[in-house]
């Protein structure tokens, strides 16, 4: 296992995970402005 490799795989491990993170959030937001919206 070369170290570049090593660092191209965490990076990309890193930007999945945010990805993840930035599709929660909003799917919360969402969420939050249809109760909003509802009430």
């Amino acid at each position: 296992l070369k170290f570049s490799s090593f660092e191209s795989f965490s990076q990309m491990r890193y930007e999945s995970l945010i990805k993840t993170v930035l599709k929660l959030s909003c799917e919360m937001l969402i969420e939050k402005i249809e109760e909003e919206i509802n009430q």
